[in-house]
C-alpha cells in the first residue's frame, strides 16, 4: 500500500477531495429533506474541542497551552497520534492540575508539520486540532496591542502566537534595514479567522497587503525603520476562535501553508514537497510560451506557471484509441489558482502550413451541485482522453487568475495516466440526520460509544476509471468489547453507514482505529483504507456561515462508561429479495434507564438517497418491537447487495452529569440512534429464489 501510495500520491489525494465534498453534499441534502419532527436537541455529553492556545511550538522546547471547547471535565490526557510529543497536565501551587491546561514538550528531532491533537476526557476523546511544530521561537500574546501608537513589538525570526480582536484592529512593529528581505507568513491553524494584512512604511505608506488565504509573501524593505503591519478579520471577529500565527523569518519557512482547501486534500508530506519545489524552483522571466517536450506518456511533471498568465505547452504522441486521464494540481495545493488545459491534435495536411486543431478542453472539477457554495470545488482541470489517430497532439496548461507580470507565480503537477479501475474511502462522523435548531447544522461531535449502544462512521467511495464491484467495509484496531458490524457498498452505492456496536460489559477506552475497503478487480483483491476527514468547526448554518473540513491523521473513537438509552438490533440482519419486492424488517428495541420516548427514525442508505431519507417509521412509546414495510421500488436500488442502516435522534433522554462529585440538574438530552445494519441482496428477479 505505502508503495502504491508513493507512485500514484498525487493522483489518489486529489481524487479523495471529491469524497471530502460528496460528504457534505449528501450531508445538505440529508438535512434540507428533514422535517420538524426529527428533532435533535442537546446531545448527551462528547467531548469536543473548539480552539487551542498557543496553536504550535518550536522544536525541542516546552509550550503550555490551553484548549476550549465543551465537556472538558476530567483528569485528561492529551493524544497526539505520531512520536515526538509529552503531554502532562499543568498543576497549581497546590498541586493540583488546571482545569483544561497542558504543558506539551515537543522533542528536538520532530520534524516541522502540522499534527493533530485530541483530548481523552471523561466523556471521550474529541475531534481533533492541529498543532504546528516550527523552527523559530515563538512567543504568545493572547492580547495584541489595538494601538498603532504603542503596537506589539515582532521580531525578525520567530514566531508570535495571537489573535484577531473583535470589532477592532491588531498592531505590530518591526525593525528592519534598507534592502533587507523577510519572508511573512500568517498560518490560521483550525482556526475560524479570515484574516487580512497590511504592511505600512515608515512614513505611513501602504507596502504591501495580503488576504486570507493567499497570506504567505515576501517583503524586501524599502528603507532602515519600523514598519507597522496592521491584522484584522475580514469581518472584524475575534476570540478564541480566531487565532492566529504570524511568523516573519529571513529565509522561507519549510512548514506546509495552513490553506483549508490544501489541508481536505492533501498530506503533510505532500504539501511539503512541493513547497520545497517551489523554493527550489527558481522562477525565470519568460516571454510567450513555454514548450515542453516532446514528452513520453504516463507523466507526472512539476512545474511554476509562467509570469503574466503565459502558456506552458507539452508536446506529444498517441496512437489511435490509447486512453488516458490528464489532470492538473494547483489549486488542490492550496494555491489561488485557475489551472486550464487545453487538448488539442496536430494537422498536417498537404500543401497546408500544419496547425493544431482543437480536441477538448478540461472542466473544472465539481463534485457535486448540492456542495456549490462551500469552496470545496475545485478549480483545478481534469478529462478523460481517447486519441482518434495515430499522432502529435498538444496540451497546453495556464494559469487563469494570476495573469499580470507582477501576479505571483505559482506551483502546478500535472499528471497524465492510464486508466486503472480502482476507488477511494473517506470516513466521516455520522451524527445522523441532524436538526433542530436548523435543519443545516453541523457539529463537531466525533465517533463515540456507550454501552449497549452503536455509533456509526460514514463512509464515502469516489469509484475511479469506471470501477463498479462490491467494496466490503471494516475496520480493525478495535478493543476488546467494540465489534465492527460490517456494511457493503454495492452497484450505485455512494456511501454507506458502517456501524460499531459496544458491549454491555464493555470497558472505557480511546484510541485511533483504521476503516479498510476489500473489493476483487481483475481477479485481484484491492484494500484501501480510508482517509478520515472532520469539520473543522461546528455551523449553525452552512447556507450562511463559512463551512470547512480538513483531513484528519487518523480516525479517533471512545467508548464512555454510560448505557445507551435505547439499542435498535434487527432480528433477521441477512436478507435475500427481488429488486420491486417490498420486504418486512422486524426490529428488536432494547431499552435501558428508564427511557420510554417515541422515536422517528428513517433508512439509510437504501438506493436512491434523497428517496431513502424521506420515508419516516416511528417506535412508539414503550415498544419492545417493531415491523417496517419498505417498497424498493421506491428507492430504486440496483441489483447487488447493498448495507443500510436506520438512524433517527432519541429525544428527552433524561441525564443527569456528575463530575468529581459535583452532580448538576438533570436534564432532557438527545441521543444519537443508530440500529445494527441490515444486509439485503438484491436480484434482478421478481421473487426471491
Amino acid at each position: 500500500m505505502a508503495s502504491r501510495l508513493m507512485e500514484r500520491l498525487p493522483t489518489r489525494t486529489g481524487r479523495l477531495a471529491s469524497c471530502v465534498v460528496a460528504c457534505i453534499a449528501t450531508t445538505i441534502l440529508v438535512l434540507e429533506c428533514i422535517p420538524p419532527v426529527m428533532a435533535q436537541g442537546d446531545f448527551l455529553p462528547v467531548v469536543q474541542l473548539t480552539s487551542v492556545f498557543p496553536q504550535g511550538a518550536q522544536a525541542g522546547t516546552t509550550a503550555e497551552i490551553k484548549l476550549f471547547g465543551e465537556h472538558l471535565e476530567g483528569p485528561g490526557r492529551l493524544h497526539f497520534m505520531q512520536k515526538g510529543f509529552d503531554c502532562t497536565p499543568q498543576l497549581d501551587a497546590k498541586g493540583k492540575p488546571v482545569p483544561n491546561t497542558f504543558a506539551i514538550r515537543v522533542a528536538k528531532e520532530t520534524p516541522p508539520g502540522v499534527y493533530d491533537l485530541r483530548l481523552q476526557g471523561i466523556f471521550g476523546l474529541s475531534n481533533p486540532r492541529q498543532f504546528v511544530v516550527g523552527q523559530l521561537p515563538e512567543t504568545v500574546h493572547s492580547k495584541p496591542s489595538v494601538d498603532r501608537a504603542n503596537p506589539t513589538d515582532l521580531l525578525v525570526d520567530s514566531t508570535m502566537n495571537t489573535g484577531t480582536v473583535a470589532g477592532n484592529r491588531a498592531w505590530f512593529q518591526m525593525n528592519l534595514t534598507q534592502h533587507q528581505k523577510i519572508f511573512l507568513r500568517l498560518a490560521v491553524p483550525d482556526s475560524r479567522a479570515e484574516p487580512a494584512i497590511t504592511v505600512y512604511s515608515p512614513e505611513g505608506r501602504v507596502e504591501r497587503r495580503g488576504r486570507f488565504p493567499t497570506v504567505d509573501f515576501d517583503f524586501q524593505a524599502s528603507q532602515t525603520g519600523t514598519y507597522l503591519l496592521e491584522i484584522h478579520d475580514l469581518l472584524f471577529r475575534g476570540g478564541d476562535d480566531f487565532r492566529f500565527r504570524l511568523s516573519v523569518a529571513s529565509e522561507p519557512s519549510v512548514v506546509p501553508v495552513l490553506d483549508s482547501i490544501a489541508n481536505s486534500r492533501l498530506t503533510r508530506e505532500e504539501l511539503a514537497e512541493m513547497d520545497e519545489f517551489a523554493k527550489q524552483k527558481r522562477p525565470t522571466a519568460t516571454k510567450g510560451s513555454e514548450v515542453v517536450g516532446p514528452v513520453d506518456l504516463p507523466l507526472d511533471h512539476k512545474g511554476i506557471f509562467p509570469a503574466g498568465g503565459q502558456r506552458v505547452q507539452f508536446l506529444f504522441q498517441a496512437k489511435e484509441k490509447e486512453t488516458y486521464w490528464i489532470e492538473v494540481f494547483s489549486h488542490r495545493l492550496g494555491h489561488a489558482t485557475d489551472a486550464t488545459l487545453v487538448l488539442e491534435q496536430l494537422e498536417n495536411l498537404p500543401g497546408k502550413q500544419e496547425s493544431y486543431q482543437f480536441l477538448m478542453e478540461a472542466p473544472d472539477i465539481e463534485y457535486s451541485a448540492s456542495a456549490v457554495g462551500f469552496g470545496l470545488d475545485s478549480r483545478d482541470g481534469r478529462m478523460r482522453f481517447v486519441a482518434p489517430a495515430d499522432g502529435h497532439y498538444r496540451l497546453t496548461l495556464r494559469d487563469a487568475f494570476n495573469t499580470t507580470e507582477k501576479s505571483p507565480r505559482l506551483p502546478y503537477r500535472l499528471v497524465v495516466r492510464r486508466p486503472g479501475p480502482d476507488f477511494e474511502l473517506i470516513a466521516v462522523p455520522d451524527q445522523g440526520p441532524r436538526n433542530r435548531p436548523l435543519p443545516t447544522s453541523v457539529s463537531l461531535l466525533p465517533p463515540t460509544l456507550r454501552r449497549g449502544g452503536v455509533t456509526s462512521i460514514r463512509v464515502f467511495v469516489e469509484r475511479l476509471d469506471d470501477f463498479a464491484g462490491n467494496i466490503d467495509l471494516m475496520a480493525d484496531g478495535l478493543p476488546e468489547g467494540v465489534q465492527c458490524l460490517g456494511a457493503t457498498l454495492g452497484p450505485g452505492d455512494e456511501c454507506a453507514s458502517l456501524t460499531l456496536y459496544a458491549a454491555e460489559n464493555a470497558k472505557p477506552w480511546a484510541g485511533a482505529i483504521r476503516v479498510l475497503g476489500k473489493a476483487i478487480q481483475d481477479g485481484r483483491e484491492i484494500t484501501r483504507i480510508a482517509q478520515g476527514v472532520t469539520p473543522i468547526w461546528s455551523v449553525k448554518d452552512i447556507r450562511q456561515d463559512l463551512f470547512r473540513a480538513r483531513r484528519t491523521d487518523a480516525i479517533g473513537l471512545a467508548v464512555i462508561d454510560e448505557e445507551a438509552p435505547i439499542l435498535l438490533e434487527p432480528m433477521q440482519a441477512d436478507i435475500e429479495v427481488g429488486m420491486k419486492d417490498t420486504i418486512s424488517i422486524k426490529m428488536k428495541v432494547i431499552r435501558r434507564g428508564g427511557y420510554d420516548q417515541i422515536v422517528n427514525v428513517r433508512p439509510f442508505v437504501l438506493g436512491d438517497q434523497e428517496k431513502s431519507v424521506r420515508s419516516d417509521h416511528v417506535i412508539p412509546k414503550d415498544a419492545s418491537e417493531v415491523t417496517w414495510e419498505l417498497d424498493l421500488a421506491k428507492f430504486d436500488t440496483q441489483p447487488g447487495k447493498h448495507s443500510f442502516v436506520f438512524h433517527g435522534f432519541a429525544d428527552k433522554a433524561k441525564y443527569t452529569k456528575s463530575v468529581d462529585g459535583k452532580v448538576e440538574k438533570p436534564k432532557e438530552m438527545t441521543f444519537p440512534l443508530f440500529s445494527k445494519p441490515i444486509h439485503v441482496t438484491i436480484t434482478p428477479e421478481s421473487e426471491k429464489k
